[in-house]
């Protein structure tokens, strides 16, 4: 369903958990969630997820989503931090790897974030964003052969979606091969 349609109830609901029980740590992050992704209310959203952290230190969860909001809002050194905190807490999240991943990658630093990648895809090898993710970094890195090899293991995936597509082509172009890359483009179109 469309998220003006779901998320107002969302909001509600997670707005009557902290009401009913402010000392519940999954209200409140369910508030911050809400806030950042619907809301755009990074504010609420940092100030509900340290709440909900500081409630459940022990909770993955809440060290994944805060880590994540730090680092999409350009705290990286923070978010990273809680990040790795988050996977101490469930190593076997493939959801976790990739998005460290991710943060790495926003720092440049490839090496780091093809490691989680490749974790993750170890974890689960039917997680698309990982394989995209993965390419993203070899492309980076100039390993153009292996991100080719990446985006055409995710394409086989049966929840790939049009963005592997589109950056299957992309890193065809990229590698020289114009016809695989127009043959993709028009797959799109």
């Amino acid at each position: 369903e469309a998220p003006d349609e779901v998320m107002p109830s969302a909001k509600a609901a997670a707005m009557k958990a902290v009401r009913l029980d402010p000392r519940l740590a999954e209200g409140h992050l369910a508030l911050g969630l809400v806030s950042e992704l619907y809301d755009r209310d990074w504010r609420m959203a940092k100030d509900s997820l340290a709440l909900a952290l500081d409630l459940n230190a022990d909770s993955a969860t809440i060290h994944f989503e805060y880590g994540f909001l730090l680092c999409r809002t350009g705290e990286l050194r923070e978010g990273i931090a809680l990040m790795r905190r988050a996977l101490e807490l469930d190593p076997l999240s493939p959801v976790i790897n990739t998005n460290l991943g991710v943060s790495y990658y926003y720092q440049r630093e490839y090496d780091q974030a093809v490691r989680h990648f490749l974790d993750a895809i170890d974890l689960d090898e039917f997680y698309p964003p990982a394989f995209y993710r993965l390419a993203q970094a070899y492309i980076q890195q100039g390993r153009l052969d292996e991100a080719q090899d990446c985006v055409e293991r995710a394409i086989q995936l049966p929840s790939a979606s049009p963005v592997i597509q589109a950056l299957a082509g992309y890193t065809m172009a990229r590698a020289g091969r114009k016809s695989a890359a127009q043959n993709v483009l028009a797959t799109l179109q």
